[in-house]
């Protein structure tokens, strides 16, 4: 009999272990946060036009922005995006916000002819790749960002 209550005794106790109170469920689910939500600001632009000219230069390079300041890329949640151009304008360098949207696979420009595909993300870098014209070759450019 003593081995018995024992045992009884022994279920009840382990039965405490495996069982919980109703403030320790969580039935919320797991959120995770966007990493392309943010602020960017380029840093780098690589391209190749085969036979005529390729390379990578820094974004604020005179090549590519005729002395203005670089570019900023935001996204905000909803799929709204904003791409801030620092170009020049006459003699001056003037922002320019252009809206865009946004999916997990692409960011959309408007006026661009193409979505801007993501290549790579992660906390740090935002690598986007996109056609573009330039000395009258179309061709797909890398642009590299970083978080802000």
């Amino acid at each position: 009999m003593t081995k018995r209550n024992l045992l009884v005794v022994f279920l009840l106790a382990t039965a405490g272990f495996f069982s919980s109170c109703s403030d320790d469920d969580n039935n919320s689910p797991a959120v995770t946060p966007n990493l392309l939500e943010g602020t960017w600001k380029a840093e780098t632009l690589s391209y190749d036009i085969p036979g005529v000219h390729s390379g990578t230069f820094d974004f604020d390079d005179p090549m590519v922005k005729q002395g203005c300041a670089t570019d900023f890329l935001t996204i905000k949640s909803g799929g709204i995006a904003e791409l801030t151009e620092n170009n020049k304008v006459d003699e001056n360098c003037i922002d320019e916000v252009i809206d865009g949207t946004w999916t997990e696979e692409t960011i959309t420009i408007s006026g661009e002819s193409a979505p801007r595909l993501i290549s790579s993300l992660n906390n740090n870098e935002l690598i986007l790749v996109y056609p573009f014209t330039w000395f009258g070759q179309t061709t797909d450019i890398t642009v590299t960002y970083s978080r802000q």
